[in-house]
């Protein structure tokens, strides 16, 4: 029996050691590393602002860990702290950039990516030019200030010289050459990123325009002064010279609208002459100081005419041009809405109607008389013509341009045709028609006598029926 207890005993004894070293046994395993967390931030795309820069912020360290930025993708990109999570990143514009964001503890590491993009340079140039400058050498450039701290600057190419007036300003002044063509740039830099926007510019050749000849100048006090009509291109230099004529003078002589003063009834010539680097080009005008016309205004509307005095009468030497119940009894050659311009132009420059005048009805053409006018009579026509040539040559002498200083000008003249409602305009630059003073009938009922006249040398007068016509006007007036 003892023998038997034992042996229970013994076996019992066995268990519980076993059972001991089964709990004992997890106290001698490894420990598990704790798990890292990591997250770079949201990406920050097309960003622009002073310094290209961003703030950028990744997950915190906590006890015991490290953590650094790493520039993973993209050039001449800057972290202000890379040892910290939350940091400015500096980049450049037009660039892609991917940033690394590590996180170390102990032996243990983990990184995370976002990306950072800024927006291109964008220079502007705002200047918008012709195929070609024919009226200067000098070009105005505008171009927006750079932004964001870049920097701009100016550049052209060009086989010939050129200047830029400050070429680190937006605003600023280029001067080139006569025929010649230049690529100018604005350039905007910042740091190693660049960018440029370009111009095409191409100048014509010099010329010189000393204006039109003028032989019957009149000078509006005692003094015989004239402005001159150069031309000068932007950039160029200009020079007056007096080259034929006695007791003339010239003020500015670089300017080219200078004064000048000179005798009566001595003819002048000027040379206008006009330099840029090593090119030139003259031209001359021909000038006199006469006592031909005379001026009077119109105090309607303040049109200044010029005047003649022909025998006892004052004739008007130019057109008369009062707006009279205009599209109806006075109208501009060629317009009026659906009318039929057989020759010529309309006359829609202010030049052109000063030059032509309006065409009147007989009708508009008594009631717009001004004060101390009226309108000439068939024998006051019949003694301007007789004293200039007679009928036979007397419009070469009449006609705009000739020698007796009426300048009677070619203006056309108005149809309207009462039974189809048509309207048309016709003979400008080709014949001239002139209302004359009906006396004999009623001229609402009966033909008009009028002054036609066209290229050859012959004038006349002849009858038309009022209603049907417009025409030019000349008043006169007796010479006090």
């Amino acid at each position: 029996m003892k023998s038997f207890i034992e042996s229970i005993l013994g076996k019992l004894l066995i268990i519980a050691m076993t059972v001991t070293i089964v709990v004992l046994a997890p106290s001698c395993k490894e420990e598990i590393a704790p798990e890292i967390k990591v997250y770079a931030g949201y990406d920050q795309l097309e960003v622009e602002n002073y310094g290209y820069q961003v703030n950028i912020k990744g997950t915190p360290l906590e006890n015991g860990q490290s953590g650094r930025w790493r520039l993973a993708q993209g050039i001449n990109g800057t972290f202000d702290d890379p040892e910290s999570h939350e940091t400015v990143f500096r980049g450049e514009p037009g660039r892609l950039y991917t940033l690394e964001w590590e996180i170390r503890q102990g032996d243990n590491y983990k990184t995370d990516w976002m990306n950072v993009s800024f927006k291109a340079l964008q220079p502007v140039i705002h200047n918008d030019l012709p195929d070609t400058l024919s009226e200067t050498y000098t070009v105005h450039l505008e171009a927006e200030e750079p932004k964001f701290g870049a920097e701009g600057v100016w550049r052209f190419d060009g086989e010939a010289d050129g200047l830029l007036a400050d070429s680190t300003s937006a605003i600023t002044t280029f001067i080139g050459q006569p025929n010649e063509h230049y690529n100018l740039k604005w350039i905007l830099q910042y740091g190693e990123a660049s960018e440029y926007n370009e111009l095409n510019v191409v100048f014509d050749s010099l010329y010189a325009d000393a204006g039109e000849d003028n032989l019957r100048m009149m000078a509006q006090t005692e003094r015989l002064l004239y402005s001159l009509e150069g031309h000068l291109q932007e950039g160029a230099q200009g020079n007056w010279s007096i080259i034929a004529g006695a007791g003339g003078k010239i003020f500015l002589p670089d300017n080219p609208n200078s004064l000048f003063e000179g005798l009566k009834d001595e003819v002048y010539v000027l040379t206008w002459e006009v330099t840029h680097g090593n090119q030139y080009a003259i031209d001359t005008v021909r000038l006199r100081f006469g006592s031909q016309h005379g001026f009077w205004q119109d105090s309607r509307d303040g049109q200044e005419y010029r005047t003649l005095k022909v025998g006892k009468l004052e004739w008007l030497a130019e057109n008369y041009n009062y707006a009279y119940d205009p599209g109806y009894g006075s109208v501009y050659y060629g317009l009026l809405s659906e009318a039929i311009v057989t020759d010529g132009v309309p006359l829609t420059e202010e030049a052109q109607r000063k030059r032509y005048g309006r065409l009147y009805t007989y009708q508009a053409a008594m009631e717009s008389v001004p004060e101390g006018w009226r309108m000439p009579t068939e024998r006051d026509w019949n003694n301007l013509i007789e004293l200039n040539g007679g009928y036979a040559f007397g419009a070469e002498l009449l006609r705009e341009g000739g020698e007796s200083g009426m300048d009677l000008v070619m203006g056309g003249g108005r149809t309207a045709y009462y039974f189809t409602g048509d309207i048309e305009f016709w003979g400008q630059d080709g014949i001239g028609y002139y209302w004359c003073l009906n006396e004999w009938g009623d001229p609402w009922t009966s033909f008009t006598p009028f002054v036609n006249f066209a290229a050859q040398p012959a004038i006349a007068i002849g009858p038309i029926n009022p209603p049907d016509y417009g025409l030019s006007v000349r008043y006169v007036r007796d010479v006090e």
